[in-house]
C-alpha cells in the first residue's frame, strides 16, 4: 500500500485531486487550546472515498474494477499516521491504532441530510439500488462492511434495501473476521466490538418494531463465531447475561402484545375472538422474525456456532487458544444434544489421525478441556486411550515379530556353541580378556 509518510498526504489512491484543498482546510482551522475534530477534513476524506467508489462502479466489468476495489480496501485498513491523527482529531493520544476505515465509517453514519454533497448523493443512490455493478465483485462485500457497518445500524437516512444490505454486510463481516483469524491479527477488532457493544447489548435494537430486530439473530451468530478469538473466555458469562436480559425484554413485549384488553362494552363472542386474533397476529409476526434466538437458550446457540467454527480454523496457534477457551463450558448447562456435541468435538480434537489430523499441541489442549468439561470417566477414557495405543494392531504385530526374531537368533547362537565345542573355551577367554578384537570365526 503506497501511503505517504507525511500527512495530510492521505492514501495516494484516494487523495488524488483534492490533497491541497484538504491540507489548506486542516491548516487554516482555528487553533484553540482544546482539541477539536476537523469536520472539513473528515468530509474531504469521505468525499475522496465516494469518488473512488463511483469510479469503480463506472468501470467495465473485469480486472481493472477488481484492482480498484481491492486497492481502496487495502488503503482503508492502513493505520492513520500520527500527523494525520492530529489533523483529524486534534490529538494523537489514545488513537494510535485507529485506521482509516474507522474514521470514514463513523463520518458516514454521522452525516446529516442537510450536509450532503454531490459525491455522497451518488453513493446513496447506489445504496438504494444496492450497487448493481459492484455487488458481484468478490472483494466488494468486505469493502461494504468496512464503510457502512455504522451507517446500517445508526444512520437516520432511509434504508430501502435493508434486507439485501444486511445480507451483503454479514457476508463481508464474516470474511473480515476470517482474515484476522487466518493471519493472527486484529485489524477488524473495532468492527467486532461495535457489533457486540453497540448493537447486541443495546436495548433499543431489541424492540419488536425496530427495523434491525429480525437481523439480531444473524449478528449474534457472527459474534459467537469469533468471540473466543477477539475476547477472553472470562467475558463470556457477562456477555451472555446481558444478551439474555435483552431477550427477556423482547419476550415481555411480545407477551404484552397478546394480552391486549378486550373492549368491555362489547361482550359478544365473535368480537372477543376477533380481538384475540388481532392480538395474536403481531405476536406471530415478530416471533417468526427471531424465533430461534427467542426460543432456544443462547448458550446452546453459542456452543453450536463455536463447535462448527473450530472445525474450520487452519491456524494452529489460533486453534489452540480457541479450544482452550472451551474450558469455560464446564460451568454451562446444555441440553443432551449440545452436551454430546461438545463431547464429540473435544474428543475428535484430542485423538490423532483422521478426519481432522490435529497436531500435538491441539490434542493436548483438547484433552485438557475434555477433562475439565467432563470430569466423570476421565480415568476410564485415559485407560482406554493408552490401552488402544499399546494394543494397536500394527504395533502389536511389529513387536511380536521383533521378539520372534530375537528368540530365533538366541536359539541359533546356542546351537552353534553346542555343535562346535572347540569354540566354548575361546569364547570364555575372549570375554575374560576384554579384548576388542578376537580371532573367533
Amino acid at each position: 500500500i503506497s501511503l505517504s509518510s507525511s500527512l495530510i498526504d492521505i492514501p495516494t489512491n484516494i487523495a488524488v485531486g483534492w490533497k491541497p484543498d484538504l491540507r489548506r482546510s486542516c491548516d487554516s482551522g482555528p487553533t484553540d487550546s482544546k482539541p477539536k475534530i476537523n469536520t472539513k477534513a473528515f468530509d474531504r476524506l469521505l468525499k475522496a472515498v465516494c469518488i473512488s467508489l463511483t469510479e469503480a462502479a463506472s468501470m467495465p466489468y473485469g480486472k481493472q474494477r477488481s484492482v480498484k476495489i481491492l486497492y481502496l480496501f487495502e488503503s482503508l485498513i492502513y493505520p492513520i499516521e500520527p500527523e494525520c491523527l492530529v489533523k483529524l482529531y486534534g490529538r494523537s493520544e489514545g488513537k494510535v491504532t485507529r485506521r482509516y476505515y474507522q474514521a470514514v465509517s463513523k463520518r458516514f453514519a454521522e452525516i446529516h441530510p442537510s450536509e450532503e454533497f454531490k459525491e455522497l448523493k451518488s453513493i446513496q443512490e447506489s445504496l438504494a439500488s444496492f450497487f448493481p455493478t459492484l455487488r458481484a465483485n468478490p472483494n466488494f462485500p468486505q469493502l461494504f462492511a468496512l464503510l457502512f457497518y455504522r451507517w446500517l445500524f445508526y444512520s437516520t437516512m432511509p434504508h430501502p434495501s435493508l434486507a439485501k444490505q444486511m445480507g451483503l454486510f454479514l457476508k463481508g463481516v464474516n470474511r473480515l473476521f476470517w482474515m484476522d483469524v487466518e493471519t493472527s491479527r486484529d485489524y477488524f477488532r473495532p468492527v467486532f466490538n461495535f457489533l457486540k457493544n453497540q448493537v447486541l447489548l443495546v436495548e433499543d435494537f431489541w424492540a419488536l418494531d425496530h427495523r434491525m430486530f429480525k437481523h439480531l439473530h444473524s449478528v449474534f451468530r457472527v459474534i459467537s463465531k469469533f468471540f473466543f478469538y477477539y475476547r477472553e473466555m472470562d467475558d463470556l458469562s457477562l456477555f451472555l447475561t446481558k444478551v439474555q436480559n435483552n431477550i427477556l425484554i423482547a419476550l415481555e413485549e411480545l407477551h404484552d402484545l397478546s394480552n391486549d384488553e378486550i373492549d368491555d362494552n362489547d361482550h359478544s363472542i365473535t368480537n372477543m375472538l376477533s380481538r384475540l386474533d388481532e392480538a395474536e397476529a403481531p405476536k406471530e409476526k415478530h416471533a417468526s422474525e427471531a424465533q430461534e434466538l427467542l426460543s432456544t437458550p443462547i448458550i446452546d446457540i453459542f456452543l453450536q456456532v463455536a463447535a462448527r467454527t473450530c472445525n474450520n480454523i487452519r491456524n494452529e496457534p489460533v486453534l489452540v487458544d480457541y479450544i482452550r477457551s472451551f474450558k469455560v463450558f464446564a460451568y454451562g448447562r446444555f441440553t443432551g444434544r449440545n452436551d454430546a456435541l461438545l463431547f464429540t468435538t473435544l474428543q475428535t480434537f484430542s485423538n490423532p489421525g483422521g478426519p481432522l489430523y490435529p497436531p500435538k499441541s491441539v490434542r493436548v489442549v483438547a484433552n485438557q478441556a475434555l477433562g475439565e468439561c467432563f470430569p466423570q470417566g476421565r480415568w476410564i477414557r485415559t485407560g482406554i486411550k493408552y490401552g488402544f495405543r499399546l494394543l494397536h494392531p500394527i504395533r502389536v504385530m511389529k513387536s511380536i515379530l521383533v521378539r520372534v526374531f530375537a528368540i530365533l537368533l538366541l536359539i541359533k547362537t546356542i546351537l552353534v556353541l553346542l555343535l562346535n565345542p572347540f569354540n566354548i573355551p575361546r569364547v570364555i577367554s575372549y570375554f575374560r580378556s576384554g579384548k576388542e578384537h578376537s580371532d573367533l570365526p
